[in-house]
């Protein structure tokens, strides 16, 4: 680890100097030897691929001595800019591209025709200093189901998988939290969704026993100024960021087989649309409604996600569900509060609290109350016609309930195993061993992992093919991972890199990373998580199954529409089935585009 983080740092002042020079080739070039290179800058910028320090992976990719050897006077030409639309006007017109590479969102609709066959170019060829490592083998499967075209989609009988794209980013999506709201309430991050909501309150309530004569009930100081706290969560209602907390809670309740199988139609491995009577599904729009409607920030509905970041920054909210990119769409602001209010922001990313509903899965939950109109919606629950669900308990079973689910994450969190936990037993309860693994597979579900935006292709005209698939190969590299991981200060190339680190080599490959990150990998790798693959993984999900399986906007709907919001919580179950059940055409059409039927 210390030898390729020394080869990164060695190129740093030497490309430098490199870039403005005989790095750069003359854009459109017709050789083999020059890449020409696009990427669609957004959140997450490009310093990535290129930078002014040299450190990007383009720039220690011409620097390498195969490269070089194999690619006489290799150059790169570099541009980029943050027009949606460019990259496809690019591919559909190739008469007038000029790029080899492209870097961009929503490339994997593009016909195949017009982009390079990458399954024996890239994905089948060794990882760049690893002898007999296929690339394809290194990838984690959800990255794989996310991009494979399969024999059915490409009119093919012998079972081959074809590749077109590559993934270069991998979205992270978690509650962020803001340290210094936390710190000055006295509170410990909240492991489940009900300590989530109180932690709300708290602040919440702060406000509503605010006077004026006693100002700092709601205040806190940072540098020169005094900010107010007036909400828990914090969120724009001009995006759609919210959504993601829904198949978060979702898998959690559920279990990631169930979420899959939900897409892949199956039904105790039958192809049926039983399957998406999925309780857990219900339960986590239930949940999400509760977080959003109740605690949301008013100016939501009028903020862009920009503004609504801010505030959260400067301490105008304790929590904002966000991405990975926070760190990098937010640096000219976090300039701004250093400069103007002498702010240093505080911010970290938690792990998803565990849905409080949870406990209607383990044994020692009991509830009898009669006959209960929700055992209706059996399909894959754990109720029985006589359970009382979670969420209509009265406030002392709740506490009781979830009190119990708390002690136990907290112990996971701590690496305690079941046979020396001191939580699996109290007054009244006994946590089982299976109680323990639901918790914890739960537990493991600490965001939401998006492979579906960003892809590079190799446009089918390239005059330089080899090359741009020689640094896509390069990418899944170790000096790649690094210097992608190291220029971007911590953002998420889709490999299961550092996970593979000793404890020693992992501390040292992200001690240099915003504190954000640092947690975000923390979450991710360090301790082990369960990534959630995107609807566009599984082929029912392409042939328009998403469309009725996640919230959509309903979060944005919530904050909206205010008190006129009136969409029942089972809302995302009853669409599905009368989408599927009341016109058997749909469900048909679904499968065959699938190739399930």
């Amino acid at each position: 680890m210390k030898k390729l983080l020394a080869i990164i740092m060695s190129f740093c002042v030497a490309l430098t100097a490199f870039i403005g020079t005989g790095c750069v080739g003359t854009k459109g070039s017709n050789s083999p030897n020059v890449l020409d290179v696009y990427c669609y800058v957004s959140g997450y910028g490009d310093t990535y691929l290129t930078n002014s320090a040299g450190t990007g992976v383009l720039d220690i990719f011409t620097e390498q001595d195969w490269v070089k050897a194999k690619y006489p006077n290799v150059k790169v030409s570099y541009t980029s800019n943050g027009e949606a639309g460019f990259a496809n006007n690019k591919l559909y017109n190739q008469k007038s591209n000029t790029f080899d590479l492209i870097f961009s969102s929503w490339l994997d609709a593009i016909p195949q025709s017009l982009v390079v066959n990458l399954t024996d170019a890239v994905y089948k060829k060794d990882v760049p200093g690893k002898e007999d490592t296929k690339i394809i083998d290194i990838l984690p499967e959800h990255v794989r189901e996310s991009i494979r075209r399969d024999d059915v989609e490409n009119n093919r009988t012998d079972g081959y998988e074809d590749y077109f794209s590559v993934r270069y980013l991998s979205e992270f999506f978690s509650f962020m939290y803001n340290k210094d709201v936390l710190d000055f309430y006295d509170m410990d991050l909240p492991v489940t969704t009900k300590e989530f909501e109180e932690a709300c309150e708290t602040v919440e309530n702060s406000i509503a026993t605010h006077t004026a004569t006693n100002p700092t009930a709601y205040t806190y100081k940072v540098g020169t100024q005094s900010f107010v706290i007036d909400t828990g969560l914090m969120m724009s209602a001009k995006n759609s960021y919210i959504q993601w907390m829904f198949p978060a809670f979702w898998t959690q309740y559920e279990g990631i087989q169930n979420y899959r199988n939900f897409f892949e139609g199956e039904y105790f491995g039958e192809l049926s649309t039983e399957n998406f009577k999925q309780k857990g599904r219900l339960r986590a729009f239930q949940t999400m409604e509760d977080l959003v409607r109740e605690h949301h920030w008013e100016g939501a509905a009028e903020a862009n996600n920009t503004e609504a970041q801010n505030e959260f920054i400067l301490g105008n909210g304790l929590f904002h569900w966000n991405g990975d990119y926070f760190t990098t769409e937010m640096v000219g602001e976090r300039e701004q509060n250093r400069d103007k209010y002498g702010v240093e922001d505080n911010i970290g990313m938690m792990a998803i609290p565990v849905m409080s509903s949870l406990v209607e899965k383990l044994s020692f939950y009991v509830e009898d109350t009669g006959s209960f109109v929700e055992a209706e919606r059996a399909g894959t629950t754990y109720l029985t016609s006589t359970e009382k669900p979670y969420h209509m308990l009265d406030e002392t079973k709740q506490e009781y309930y979830d009190n119990i689910l708390a002690a136990i994450i907290r112990e996971i969190d701590a690496g305690v195993t079941y046979a020396n936990s001191t939580a699996k037993t109290g007054n009244g309860y006994t946590v089982s061993q299976a109680d323990w693994n639901i918790v914890a597979s739960a537990r493991n579900i600490k965001g939401y992992n998006s492979l579906t935006s960003y892809s590079a292709v190799i446009p089918s005209g390239s005059p330089a093919k080899d090359l741009a698939a020689d640094f896509l190969r390069f990418m899944y590299s170790d000096i790649g991972i690094e210097a992608f991981s190291n220029a971007s200060e911590g953002m998420l190339f889709p490999v299961d890199y550092f996970g593979s680190l000793s404890d020693t080599e992992y501390e040292e490959a992200v001690a240099g990373f915003e504190q954000e990150s640092q947690d975000k990998f923390e979450l991710i790798f360090k301790k082990g998580s369960t990534l959630i693959p995107s609807e566009s993984t599984f082929a029912l999900g392409r042939s328009g199954l998403e469309k009725y399986a996640y919230s959509g906007n309903e979060g944005t709907n919530m904050v909206t529409s205010g008190d006129s919001y009136k969409k029942p919580v089972d809302f995302f179950i009853d669409d599905i089935l009368t989408y599927t059940g009341a016109n058997y055409s749909n469900w048909e059409s679904l499968c065959q585009l699938a190739g399930k039927m």
